[in-house]
């Protein structure tokens, strides 16, 4: 059986250097092409079996156009971006086959149960490999459509991203008023404030340009931050009038979203803490 070559446009890059190892440990061969690479992108296509895009959301389209019609009909096209009714909407103008993928998670050490999520736009032959692979690579995958993908993700990634970063400007404005900074909130507040701090911190370790991408790009995320902004004012007004009963109301009307997973993230991140503090007693001896 002929070895099969996968190119990845931007390989240099986080995900691009996960995967190309991924790919090379499971038998393919990997070619890489960037800004500072020998090999272009049109050469990459032109040698490639399979095409993966691993560039930042706002060039995503723009070098899809550039490489489209070096496309072959025999050929498979991916992309790891955030976002995908439209670069998969991009893909599919040319001749190969098109699954969008989502990779959940950025710097990594291993890709062992971390997921993928899978949209077969147009797929032909290729889901009999990707899924076993990804399979044997420990890897869980999530199947479902661009849209859905894409009203899922404003939530998901757009709202919690979006919750954090008006959380940590916040505390920078406040903290500034009251002269305290973040290792007053540390030495104060029990493992699980520094958990939350720390999430929070984790995100804004990262690239400021892929969360705003990621904000902005998703056509879906303006109504969910619309419904957040509506709610905080509500939550506001309820706490400003004092009215017990209207808060307890909207507590347990919002506890009923999380159904029965209330129950597993009690033990989950009792868990968690637990383990995080077995952690901070070892690395503080």
């Amino acid at each position: 059986m002929k070895k099969l070559t996968i190119g990845i446009i931007g390989g240099r890059g986080t995900l691009g250097k996960i995967f190309k190892k991924f790919f090379r440990k499971h038998g393919f061969k990997v070619l890489i092409s960037g800004r500072k690479t020998r090999l272009t992108s049109i050469e990459l296509v032109k040698r490639a079996d399979i095409v993966i895009f691993s560039v930042p959301i706002s060039s995503t389209i723009r070098v899809m156009r550039e490489v489209l019609p070096y496309t072959r009909r025999e050929q498979l096209l991916m992309d790891f971006t955030s976002i995908k009714e439209e670069p998969i909407k991009e893909m599919l103008k040319g001749k190969a086959s098109v699954i969008g993928l989502h990779p959940m998670f950025g710097k990594i050490n291993s890709l062992r149960s971390k997921t993928i999520i899978v949209v077969p736009a147009r797929p032909g032959k290729w889901m009999k490999l990707l899924v076993p692979l990804f399979k044997k690579g420990k890897i869980r995958i999530k199947i479902t459509t661009a849209k859905k993908h894409d009203k899922i993700m404003a939530v998901l990634q757009g709202l919690i991203h979006f919750n954090f970063m008006t959380l940590s400007a916040t505390l920078k404005e406040i903290s500034k008023e009251n002269k305290v900074d973040i290792n007053d909130l540390l030495g104060y507040g029990g493992v699980i404030y520094r958990i939350r701090l720390g999430m929070i911190a984790r995100i804004l370790s990262q690239d400021p340009e892929l969360y705003a991408d990621i904000s902005m790009s998703n056509k879906n995320t303006k109504k969910a931050f619309g419904k957040y902004e509506e709610i905080a004012k509500r939550l506001n007004r309820i706490i400003q009038k004092g009215d017990k009963k209207a808060f307890e109301k909207l507590f347990n009307d919002s506890a009923l979203f999380f159904g029965k997973f209330k129950g597993e993230a009690l033990k989950e991140s009792s868990y968690l803490i637990e383990q995080f503090s077995k952690y901070r007693r070892e690395k503080l001896k």
